[in-house]
């Protein structure tokens, strides 16, 4: 997959890679928490600015 998204980025404006982490599916949320948890926030504040 990580091959592949440069790619799948340069085709829709609308994804962003906010971070890369080196954990894999399974311990991602327990390793690499304050990671997603920054991403969630983003994503929050932009739809949050996009609706107003």
């Amino acid at each position: 997959m990580r091959a592949i998204l440069a790619s799948v980025i340069a085709r829709n404006p609308h994804l962003t890679v906010s971070a890369k982490v080196v954990g894999d599916h399974g311990p991602i949320l327990r390793k690499d928490f304050r990671a997603v948890a920054g991403v969630i926030r983003e994503t929050a504040t932009a739809h949050d600015l996009e609706v107003r």
